[in-house]
């Protein structure tokens, strides 16, 4: 099987040649890449075994790395479906893997034979016993909120299934997957200056080392700064005017919309102004380093070369040495 997908062009690819997956193995996977996929055959046994593999390897699973299932087809394993669907179909079968949370979720609730309180009961002491396997403490405490969550939503849906969402929510929600998660990180950054803008005068240059992603962010920064540069006092300067009268209106709706920190950042003093600042920069930068390192692992599974791994080695060598500042 890890033969006939290196042949396609999947170089990336290992298998652990008939053993069962270990610490050991995810360990030195992880060395390479932090969400590896593990392919399983599509029949029976190849689901048993991936259920049975996933409860096992959720005890490891640490911040910023994890694991992800494939399971092919019913009759085909990576050999044969190659063969018989080419490169370009199992590409875009990997789109369809499942993270492992997720995946020992959905196998359980298959399991689940009625949705008597005792039943679900059982469902649920299982799924909290595999969350009390797992060594890390805070990737514990998240899977145990992770998974109630998953819980309420099974078991209330049939409650609140007829109700649509209004059109004012299905709106933003359209609106938000348009962006990544930096970019809207970056709208909350603007909305701190642009609610705290008497300290920021005196913090222009923080202004300045900004690079925004967001075009509109970026050409609203250069505005603030010759404002910044121009203005005494802004007491008897209505700033939010100023800037929707010179066609920043939409981009002034896109930050109040998309802000995170509404309400709890406005007119700040400069102890808090300054944490909420440094806080936010260092979430933007290591949301940038994981969005470029996503981008390395697709880009180096296509094409490996020397260059490509050694850019994947430099950025997860900064997200490691961000996360100990």
């Amino acid at each position: 099987d890890a033969i006939s997908l290196y042949q396609a062009g999947f170089k990336n690819v290992v298998a652990t040649l008939g053993t069962a997956m270990t610490e050991s193995h995810l360990n030195l996977i992880w060395r390479y890449f932090n969400d590896p996929v593990i392919c399983f055959d599509g029949d029976r046994s190849g689901q048993n075994a991936a259920h049975k593999i996933s409860e096992k390897l959720i005890a490891y699973m640490k911040p910023n790395y994890s694991l992800s299932f494939l399971i092919l087809p019913n009759g085909f394993d990576p050999d044969s479906f190659v063969r018989k669907n080419g490169k370009n179909n199992f590409a875009s079968l990997l789109d369809q893997k499942i993270d492992i949370g997720n995946f020992i979720f959905e196998n359980n609730l298959q399991d689940l034979q009625s949705e008597q309180p005792e039943e679900r009961a059982g469902f649920e002491k299982k799924l909290m016993d595999l969350c009390l396997s797992i060594q890390d403490s805070t990737v514990k405490k998240h899977y145990i909120n992770f998974f109630k969550n998953k819980i309420f939503e099974q078991f209330s849906s049939r409650k609140i299934k007829n109700l649509k969402p209004l059109n004012k929510t299905k709106e933003l929600t359209r609106k938000i997957t348009r962006y990544s998660s930096f970019e809207l990180k970056e709208y909350s950054l603007m909305y701190l200056f642009l609610n705290n803008i008497q300290i920021l005068k005196n913090k222009s240059e923080k202004l300045s080392l900004i690079n925004f992603h967001n075009k509109n962010l970026e050409e609203l920064k250069k505005v603030l700064i010759n404002i910044l540069e121009k203005i005494e006092t802004f007491k008897q300067f209505n700033l939010l005017k100023h800037l929707e009268e010179n066609n920043f209106d939409q981009i002034i709706k896109d930050i109040n919309e998309f802000s995170s920190i509404k309400g709890i950042s406005e007119n700040l003093n400069q102890e808090k102004f300054d944490n909420f600042l440094a806080d936010l920069i260092e979430q933007v930068n290591n949301l940038k380093l994981e969005s470029k390192l996503k981008d390395a692992e697709e880009s180096l599974s296509k094409n490996m070369n020397e260059a490509q791994y050694n850019e994947l080695l430099s950025l997860k060598d900064q997200i490691v040495a961000s996360k100990k500042v």
